[in-house]
């Protein structure tokens, strides 16, 4: 539905409140524009394979951090217009104009609820994102734990390192 940007022939608080509607609506837009790149992201990360592209995950993870504060600006915007419109007193303009106010409302209601679907989507992507990278982590800790076992093992079959300047015996009982 096409969204109004003025109500000409409405009192002054009609169009004021149509106009807080209207940046309401075209931030929610930019968010959703914002979480729809980030799910995109989330995709790209989890195609990344590790260990060999640890360089290419860390350039998505700051990527995907400047997406995210950009969200976090819009949200710094938009929650005081949403509180704003509901604390708003009644609004006069007529049936027509209360007619265009659910519309839009509506319309913004959609909007909140397209957000919602993609924050789970993102969310439940990221939670295998970060179980990939738990079970990379912890095989790397156990192949670097077996490094060191063979390490210790050849060294005692190798005899160790022997002194340059000699032996220190202690004999004391």
């Amino acid at each position: 539905m096409p969204r109004r940007q003025w109500l000409w022939g409405y009192n002054e608080a009609g169009r004021g409140f149509v106009n807080l509607l209207n940046r309401i609506y075209d931030l929610k837009k930019k968010k959703i524009k914002l979480m729809e790149q980030i799910y995109k992201t989330t995709v790209e990360q989890s195609k990344i394979r590790l260990p060999d592209k640890v360089d290419d995950l860390l350039a998505i993870i700051d990527r995907k951090q400047e997406q995210i504060n950009s969200i976090d600006e819009i949200n710094a915007e938009l929650f005081p217009l949403e509180k704003e419109i509901a604390n708003c007193p009644e609004r006069t303009g007529g049936e027509e104009s209360e007619k265009l106010f659910a519309e839009i409302l509506a319309e913004i209601r959609i909007l909140g609820e397209r957000a919602q679907l993609l924050a789970e989507k993102i969310r439940k992507l990221e939670e295998q994102n970060r179980k990939m990278v738990s079970d990379e982590y912890h095989n790397l800790k156990s192949k670097i734990k077996l490094i060191n076992q063979r390490k210790g093992s050849y060294k005692a079959y190798r005899g160790g390192i022997a002194q340059a300047n000699g032996y220190f015996i202690d004999n004391k009982k």
